[in-house]
């Protein structure tokens, strides 16, 4: 069986994950997960803590490896498969290079400036000459509304402009997909709405997005796809309207509880 995406007039899928599961030790974290996601859609994943949302955001880049199931993105299999597929194999390294991932912590070097910590993996990674790398390096600043603040070390910067530089040092890489691990939750209440902004440009732009949050007021604005995981599966999923009109009990219960 080949159940490889192929051309259509509908929607193309740029990332597939079927049948997934992941556990750690004992604990059974994702059991049998499956997600599409559409080119230019945005899917918002939420739910409580401990659920496995983290871990099925790391799956689609391979920063966790599934220990079965098919992790499908752009014509090749990443996973371990599902069996009697042939899928052409792809290699983690490169596929890292089309999906951007901005995670909770910024994580950026301390001991050089924003605009170094966006260029130094054009130039290490692209191999792009330092003034042009720097260049581009510029623009994606500028486009988080960063531009000033080029010669600035993180220290300098507050957490929301430490995370817009961190999504600015995915964006400069040109990913087809970019992965969002609770950006906000590291940072003051009064910070969010910055970074929220940028993201929310980001979707208006067309950019494919997959976002973990708790942030439920940016999912029910921005979220094509919005999904409830607890305990390792998927509950329930829907437009923006499982926000106020849920059908499964649990959904409806966790949101109760956070809004």
């Amino acid at each position: 069986m080949n159940e490889t995406p192929t051309n259509g007039s509908g929607p193309q899928p740029v990332v597939r994950l079927r049948d997934i599961h992941k556990s750690f030790g004992s604990n059974h974290v994702l059991r049998g997960i499956d997600l599409t996601v559409h080119k230019g859609q945005h899917v918002v994943v939420f739910g409580p803590s401990g659920s496995g949302k983290s871990t099925l955001l790391r799956t689609i880049n391979l920063l966790e490896v599934p220990d079965s199931g098919s992790v499908w993105f752009d014509g090749k299999e990443y996973g371990p498969g599902i069996d009697g597929e042939e899928l052409p194999k792809g290699k983690a390294r490169l596929l890292r290079q089309e999906i951007g991932m901005v995670f909770q912590q910024f994580n950026l070097f301390p001991h050089i400036t924003a605009l170094d910590n966006v260029a130094l993996a054009l130039r290490r990674v692209k191999r792009i000459a330092r003034p042009e790398a720097e260049l581009r390096a510029a623009t994606y600043l500028d486009r988080v509304g960063l531009l000033d603040k080029l010669a600035a070390y993180p220290g300098q910067l507050s957490g929301g402009q430490q995370q817009r530089v961190a999504i600015a040092r995915s964006l400069v890489m040109g990913p087809k997909v970019m992965l969002f691990d609770e950006p906000t939750s590291a940072l003051d209440p009064e910070l969010v709405g910055e970074v929220l902004a940028v993201m929310r440009s980001l979707a208006e732009s067309g950019m494919t997005m997959v976002v973990v949050t708790h942030e439920m007021g940016f999912g029910e604005e921005v979220g094509d796809l919005n999904i409830f995981m607890d305990d390792g599966v998927v509950v329930e999923q829907g437009g923006r309207g499982i926000y106020k009109d849920a059908h499964e009990p649990r959904t409806r219960e966790f949101l109760r509880s956070i809004l």
